[in-house]
């Protein structure tokens, strides 16, 4: 049960004895300060939202370089191979051929709303995971690296 900053302990217990969670003995004073109900080894706790988060640091982890490399050079070559005329025909007539160029900017396109939803879907992660400075950070990571970024932070949620 998530509660909102500033709300009465009253309002609190009320909400907590209609969804069942209701236990006589939970410090009901300090959730109105902004925090939420967990269970924690089948008791209920209240937690502020400043407290330490269960996921350790409220930071960014950075993943390997070699990740960086491939997914960043990997997308900027698709661009080229999909965008750029030249560098397509460059390719082809060097490299090998390669299916017509239409068919990678669709690719390219098609990049794009799977990493804004996995940028969405760091974020969210992030914040119920109590990493609420750093979620912004891990929804970047993930827009611009993807499945590197989004797999370090589904780590810390199994550590958590």
């Amino acid at each position: 049960m998530r509660v909102r900053a500033n709300t009465s302990p009253r309002r609190v217990k009320a909400r907590a004895k209609a969804s069942g969670q209701w236990r006589p003995d939970l410090v009901w004073s300090d959730v109105a300060e902004g925090g939420r109900i967990r269970v924690i080894e089948g008791r209920l706790v209240a937690t502020t939202s400043d407290s330490a988060s269960t996921a350790g640091p409220d930071r960014v982890d950075n993943p390997n370089p070699f990740w960086v490399v491939v997914v960043i050079g990997g997308l900027y070559l698709l661009w080229l191979q999909g965008f750029s005329p030249d560098f397509y025909a460059w390719w082809t007539a060097k490299m090998h051929g390669l299916p017509p160029q239409s068919v990678w900017r669709w690719i390219f396109i098609a990049c794009i709303p799977i990493h804004v939803f996995e940028a969405g879907y760091c974020y969210k992660l992030a914040n119920k995971l109590g990493l609420r400075k750093s979620a912004p950070g891990w929804a970047t990571s993930a827009f611009f690296l993807g499945w590197p970024a989004t797999r370090l932070l589904k780590a810390r949620a199994r550590q958590a």
